[in-house]
């Protein structure tokens, strides 16, 4: 165990041992503060003691006045630079991934796909639609157009008769379409909305 060297235990110490500490210039911090092993205090206090009493000299109990235990302090760790390589490169990645799932919503990445598999189901959907609108309109102009021989003789009549027709099924067959798909699409969002407001 060492003690903490004061003044009165510099100016005490004699021996060749204690020669490097008796020039020491001490500090008032305690974090600056210097040791001195309890043996040669041990040693000083039983040569005091064997001696007469010397004016100027402390009494033990003087002598370690003021003193306490000294703790010395620890020593910097050296930085491996292998490890601090390893560790940079590690934040970098953990910067990297946080920058990415910050930015992943706003922008899509190259190689990402830019339709879904539902989207593409969709398209499908309309297209099958419009298809059999087409036909709709077609074999509306020519049943009308068939029809109507019984009652016209004018072939142009007969023509404009059938266009009015074809248009008029396929009016009809667009508005049921755009009311079916509207109601279809706005059904999960007010699914969404409800299941909101019951969070």
């Amino acid at each position: 165990m060492d003690l903490i060297l004061t003044k009165t235990i510099q100016d005490t110490l004699s021996k060749k041992e204690a020669q490097k500490l008796i020039d020491v210039s001490l500090q008032q911090d305690d974090e600056n503060s210097i040791g001195v092993s309890y043996s040669l205090i041990r040693d000083v206090s039983v040569f005091l003691n064997t001696k007469p009493r010397v004016k100027g000299l402390p009494s033990t109990h003087e002598l370690v006045q003021g003193s306490g235990v000294y703790i010395e302090p620890k020593k910097p760790k050296l930085k491996d630079p292998e490890f601090e390589a390893y560790m940079d490169k590690l934040r970098a990645e953990q910067q990297e991934r946080e920058y990415t799932a910050m930015i992943s919503s706003a922008v899509r990445p190259e190689n990402e796909n830019y339709f879904r598999s539902d989207d593409i189901k969709e398209a499908k959907s309309h297209l099958v639609t419009i298809a059999n609108i087409g036909f709709s309109m077609a074999a509306v102009y020519v049943a009308v157009y068939m029809a109507s021989r019984t009652m016209l003789d004018d072939i142009g009549l007969r023509v404009l008769l059938s266009l009015a027709g074809a248009f008029g099924i396929g009016i009809v067959e667009t508005i049921l379409y755009v009311k079916y798909t509207h109601l279809f699409v706005s059904k999960p969002k007010k699914g969404k909305k409800k299941a909101k407001k019951l969070d």
